[in-house]
């Protein structure tokens, strides 16, 4: 799981590092960014019931936007960039990846599917997000 000072403190700052734009140079740092944004989501995807904040803080602060309008800015063909952007959106799209299956020892398979309906709703409201920023 992932401790929510993390996210209280990296959050607030992934939309301004995806739209800082200098020059082509500067696009490693929205990679990076992309990137560190899925290893957080699929850290929370592990237990999805504790790390609810990290879904919220994406639709709140507007990340998913963010991150569709670096796919939508497609003018020069697909970059890294825009690779970066749709496999952070695939996160988005299926939470749990699953990353929750390679701890079989700690925790038993109905505990596991009871705490994933439990998030059901968490992931519909977030998969219902990304599909909205789309249109």
């Amino acid at each position: 799981g992932l401790d929510s000072s993390y996210i209280k403190g990296f959050f607030p700052l992934v939309n301004a590092l995806l739209r800082y734009r200098m020059d082509s140079n500067q696009v490693y740092l929205q990679i990076n960014t992309l990137k560190s944004v899925g290893v957080f989501l699929n850290q929370a995807g592990i237990i999805p019931m504790r790390c609810t904040i990290v879904y919220k803080e994406m639709i709140n602060l507007k990340i998913i936007s963010e991150i569709v309008n670096i796919l939508k800015s497609t003018s020069n063909g697909v970059t890294s960039l825009h690779k970066a952007a749709i496999q952070a959106l695939a996160v988005c799209l299926h939470p749990t990846s699953g990353e929750t299956f390679p701890f079989p020892w700690k925790r038993n398979p109905s505990e596991l599917l009871k705490e994933f309906t439990l998030a059901m709703p968490v992931f519909t409201q977030l998969r219902t997000t990304v599909y909205k920023c789309f249109e």
